[in-house]
């Protein structure tokens, strides 16, 4: 049985979302230009939030299951590692572990 949500939760619940992320961003220092919560396949949405805007790399965090779901590479992170045509930084959100980068990181003089 599939059940309809109502437009209005769906808006209050994105509206909540992008306010978590200001927060966080403010809260770890970060400046947003932007925000945008899309509906869909996480990893589909990113990437192709990624062709459309063009940008030098991106920054994604990692919820950081342990090493056994680290072996899975079916994880939103993973796909975007594999197909994102720009460097992709993951950041973990507990502060014990080690920041990953994906390929190479653009000089400073590139990032815009």
């Amino acid at each position: 049985m599939e059940v309809e949500i109502p437009q209005t939760l769906h808006d209050e619940f994105f509206d909540d979302c992008k306010y978590r992320i200001q927060c966080a961003a403010e809260e770890a220092g970060v400046r947003l230009k932007s925000t945008k919560v899309t509906k869909g396949i996480p990893a589909t949405a990113i990437l192709r939030h990624i062709e459309e805007t063009g940008f030098d790399f991106v920054v994604l965090g990692r919820r950081g299951r342990g090493f056994v779901h680290r072996l899975r590479w079916t994880s939103t992170v993973h796909k975007v590692i594999a197909c994102a045509n720009c460097p992709v930084v993951i950041c973990p959100t507990s502060p014990e572990e080690s920041v990953t980068v994906s390929r190479e990181m653009p000089e400073a003089s590139d990032v815009v």
